[in-house]
């Protein structure tokens, strides 16, 4: 069998493809590559399969794999190649995944989804995209000049520096934050 599942002339007897239904962000900004991974859903949580689709249109998306439980993890827009993913054998692997934020195109946002499906079963799973980026907003500035010898001006040219900013992200929610 085909260790990353790229070639489609290898096939497995036991495959099956399973429906899921992604609740897609409202912006329409997944126009990056869609990475799926599926895990066994058991406590050593191995690899069971990986697909990557260059466009995604729509919501529904068939996930194959082994039959049984199964734990998927979907991400869009990360800009990373295929061959990025090839230590990933595991659950814990992808935990240890962080993403360079500064890599982010304000286009096509960093998005992940998360689920637990059956596959083989004829129930469509459904998962919530959501963005991992945060975004700060500067709505206003005060300060005070009482008693000095700006009392009464206004603040022009202002520019803002933002420090203790990570720069790296974990991929899933279970990675651990690291300071960069």
């Amino acid at each position: 069998k085909d260790p990353i599942g790229t070639d489609p002339e290898i096939t497995d007897v036991n495959e099956v493809t399973t429906k899921v239904t992604l609740d897609v962000l409202e912006d329409n900004s997944m126009t990056g590559p869609i990475d799926i991974f599926t895990f066994d859903d058991d406590r050593a949580g191995h690899l069971d399969s990986y697909q990557r689709m260059d466009t995604f249109v729509g919501s529904s998306i068939g996930i194959r794999s082994q039959s049984g439980r199964k734990k998927v993890f979907i991400c869009a827009n990360l800009q990373r190649s295929i061959y990025d993913w090839t230590g990933i054998n595991s659950i814990e692997a992808l935990d240890e995944v962080y993403l360079e934020l500064q890599k982010e195109r304000r286009g096509s946002l960093y998005a992940t989804a998360e689920g637990e499906v059956t596959a083989g079963s004829p129930v469509v799973s459904q998962m919530e995209m959501r963005r991992m980026a945060s975004e700060i907003v500067l709505q206003s500035i005060r300060c005070d000049f009482r008693g000095s010898a700006y009392e009464g001006e206004e603040i022009t040219d202002v520019c803002a520096y933002l420090t203790n900013v990570n720069a790296q992200c974990p991929l899933t929610s279970d990675g651990h934050i690291v300071p960069g």
